[in-house]
């Protein structure tokens, strides 16, 4: 998926760290910039983009398996280092 930079295969535990740093997020705390700096790549690899980090959100809003009233409010739209 070029939309989102083969991070299904690079990081294959991005979905399940991304529930787990944004949970319990109601007060819109946590940053998507936050996640992409916590988040550890392999050495020699740039950070991971937080701009396809908040499609990627999107998309597990749009599918419920984030939330707004537990996990993550996702208002990328154009703003990558929004919270979410």
């Amino acid at each position: 998926m070029k939309e989102y930079l083969d991070y299904d295969q690079k990081y294959p535990d991005l979905i399940v760290r991304l529930v787990q740093f944004f949970k319990n997020n109601s007060k819109g705390e946590k940053k998507i910039w936050e996640f992409c700096e916590s988040y550890k790549v392999p050495k020699g690899e740039d950070i991971i983009q937080p701009i396809v980090v908040g499609k990627i959100c999107d998309r597990l809003w749009e599918r419920s398996i984030l939330r707004l009233e537990g996990t993550v409010l996702p208002i990328y739209q154009n703003r990558p280092h929004d919270t979410v």
